[in-house]
C-alpha cells in the first residue's frame, strides 16, 4: 500500500495514495529503517481502516494514542485520523462529572467528585488517559489505600472504572488501566448485633418524641436513614392493616422497586402512636428533622447516655440488627422484600452477626425469652392499655382491635377514615 523511501540526508519517508487517489508523504526525519518500518506498518493499517470504513483494533487504537503530538499532527494532515484519539485526565473527568449532574443522585453525585479529586491529585489533571497504565492504577490503588479505609477505597474504584469504561467506549483509550481492579461494597469487619434490650434503653434516653420514634424506624422497621424516613408520610401509614408504604430512592430507578410495605411491629406501634398524638392538625410528614451532622453527633451522644456500647455505621447497623430478627422468624426473601434488597445483598452485608439466643439454642440451653421492656416513660396505666392494645393487634386481628387503636391513640379523639383504611386527625 505505501511505501518507504530513504532520502540522501539519512531522513525517511512514507508514500502512499489517499482515498482520493493523489500522492501523499509522510515525512518521519532522521529514524532508524526499523523504526521506520514499524511506522510504515501501521500507515498500512491506518490507510486499509479509512478505504474500508473499518475500526481500528486494540493495538492499532493504542498506537495512535500513545505517539507524540508532531507525528499525530502530521497523520491527521494527511487525513490518516479523523480527530485526536486522546484526551487530558482533567478535561475529561470534568466532563464526565457533568454528564452525571443529571444522572444519579446528589450523594451519588459527591461520591464521583471525590474521586475525581484523588484521580486528579495523584496523577495530575494534564495527564493522558492513555498515559494511565495498568500499573499506574494498582499504584494509585495501594496509596489510597494508606489513607482511606478499603470500603471507602473500593468506592473510589469502582468509580474510576466507570469513568475510564466511558473513556473506552469513546475510544479514547484502548483498554481500561483499572479493570482488573475490584472495586464496589465491602462487607463490613467487626459488625454488631443491638439486641432489644440495648435498643430499649436507647429509646428510654431519647429527649424527645421524634428522636424515639427515629430510633425505632430504623431497628424496628429497618428504614434507610435519612432517604426513606424523608418522604416518610402519616398517610402511608395503614393503622388497620399494621403495614407501612416505605418509598425509597435509593432503588426507585430499578423497575418495581419505587416503594415496599413493611410490617409495624408491635414495639413500633406506640411510637407512632405517640407522634400520631402530638402532631399538629395539617402535619404532613411523620418526621421533621434535620438529617445533618449534628444529628450524628446526638446519635451518639444518647447512645453514650443509655449506657450502650457504642458501634460503627450507625443507623445502618440498626437496620442489619432488623433484618437478623426478621430472618430468624420469617423466610429469607419476605426479610430481604421488608428491607428492600435481594436476599445476595442480605448475606453480604446484613446477616453477618449470629445473635447469642442462636447459639444457646443450638446448644440446648435456650432460656424462656424476657418480655420487651417499655419503650417509653407513659403512665403506667396508659401502658398497661397500649400493651393489651399491642397484643391484641399482634395476635387475635379481629375487627375491635382497631376500636381499641381509635380509643387509645391521641387520648380518644376522633379519627376519621381516608382510603384505604389510612388514619388523619380531623379538628
Amino acid at each position: 500500500m505505501s511505501s518507504l523511501c530513504k532520502d540522501a540526508d539519512r531522513t525517511k519517508r512514507i508514500q502512499f495514495y489517499g482515498t482520493d487517489r493523489k500522492r501523499r508523504t509522510l515525512r518521519l526525519g532522521r529514524i532508524s529503517v526499523k523504526a521506520a518500518e514499524a511506522i510504515q506498518t501501521r500507515v498500512d493499517q491506518l490507510i486499509q481502516c479509512k478505504a474500508l470504513g473499518l475500526p481500528m483494533d486494540d493495538q492499532l487504537l493504542e498506537w495512535v494514542n500513545t505517539i507524540d503530538d508532531k507525528l499525530f499532527g502530521r497523520l491527521a494532515r494527511l487525513g490518516l485520523v479523523d480527530k485526536r484519539a486522546r484526551c487530558e485526565l482533567g478535561a475529561f473527568i470534568e466532563q464526565f462529572v457533568a454528564r452525571k449532574k443529571v444522572q444519579v443522585k446528589t450523594t451519588s453525585l459527591l461520591k464521583i467528585q471525590q474521586t475525581a479529586t484523588k484521580l486528579n491529585e495523584y496523577f495530575g489533571q494534564d495527564r493522558s488517559l492513555n498515559a494511565i497504565t495498568r500499573h499506574d492504577a494498582e499504584a494509585w490503588f495501594a496509596d489510597l489505600k494508606t489513607k482511606v479505609s478499603l470500603a471507602t477505597a473500593k468506592i473510589h474504584v469502582g468509580n474510576a472504572k466507570a469513568m475510564f469504561k466511558e473513556a473506552w467506549k469513546m475510544n479514547l483509550i484502548s483498554s481500561s488501566p483499572f479493570m482488573d481492579l475490584k472495586g464496589g461494597s465491602t462487607p463490613r469487619e467487626n459488625a454488631r448485633y443491638v439486641t432489644p434490650d440495648d435498643i430499649a434503653r436507647i429509646i428510654e434516653a431519647c429527649p424527645t418524641t421524634q428522636w424515639k420514634l427515629l430510633f425505632g424506624l430504623a431497628r424496628y422497621a429497618g428504614l434507610r436513614i435519612p432517604s426513606e424516613t424523608r418522604g416518610l408520610h402519616w398517610e402511608h401509614v395503614d393503622w388497620e392493616k399494621g403495614r407501612m408504604l416505605i418509598h425509597s430512592p435509593k432503588t426507585e430507578h430499578h423497575p418495581g422497586q419505587e416503594s415496599r410495605l413493611v410490617p409495624i411491629d408491635p414495639r413500633l406501634l406506640p411510637l407512632l402512636q405517640d407522634a400520631f398524638e402530638i402532631a399538629r392538625e395539617g402535619d404532613v410528614k411523620i418526621l421533621d428533622m434535620n438529617h445533618g451532622g449534628q444529628v450524628n453527633r446526638k446519635f451518639w451522644k444518647i447512645v453514650k447516655q443509655a449506657g450502650v456500647e457504642s458501634w460503627s455505621a450507625a443507623f445502618q447497623t440498626l437496620r442489619a440488627s432488623r433484618e437478623i430478627e426478621w430472618a430468624k422468624e420469617y423466610p429469607g426473601f419476605a426479610a430481604s422484600h421488608w428491607l428492600g434488597h435481594s436476599e445476595a445483598v442480605s448475606h453480604r452485608h446484613y446477616t453477618t452477626v449470629v445473635p447469642d439466643e442462636l447459639f444457646s439454642r443450638a446448644a440446648g440451653r435456650e432460656e424462656k425469652a424476657a418480655q420487651y421492656p417499655a419503650q417509653h416513660t407513659a403512665a403506667e396505666a396508659r401502658m398497661g392499655l397500649k400493651r393489651r392494645v399491642r397484643e391484641n393487634w399482634v395476635h387475635q386481628g379481629k375487627s375491635r382491635q382497631h376500636e381499641q387503636l381509635q380509643a387509645t391513640a391521641r387520648g380518644c379523639e376522633k379519627m376519621k377514615s381516608g382510603a384505604g383504611g389510612i388514619r388523619t386527625p380531623v379538628p
